[in-house]
């Protein structure tokens, strides 16, 4: 339970990285290799794939990759940044969001 407490405060800080930054128009290669129902621009998902693995092992990419991908099949952008925005307002993320972060688990995928 506590890993799951801990992934979810890290996804909670990478919507927060996500709500501040910039969007400007990149020539970033797409880093997801399918097409979500809500694609994200690409710059979007590179941010917040390079702010979750961060310094830790390589093999976190699987978990970072599962997230951002369950999100856009499951969340508009606009979606999205409003739960970042509810998180910096100090309210909790959704059961949805969470349960999305606890299916990425290693451990726990099926």
């Amino acid at each position: 339970m506590k890993k799951i407490q801990t992934l979810s405060a890290v996804m909670s800080t990478l919507i927060l990285v996500l709500v501040s930054a910039p969007r400007g128009n990149s020539q970033t290669p797409d880093v997801t290799p399918q097409e979500p129902t809500n694609a994200y621009p690409p710059e979007m998902v590179q941010i917040y794939i390079e702010n979750c693995v961060g310094d830790r092992p390589e093999e976190v990419r699987a978990f970072c990759t599962c997230t951002i991908e369950k999100i856009q099949e499951t969340y508009t952008l606009n979606e999205f940044m409003q739960i970042g925005q509810d998180l910096q307002a100090g309210q909790p993320e959704p059961e949805e969001f969470r349960q999305i972060i606890t299916s990425c688990v290693p451990n726990q995928v099926n």
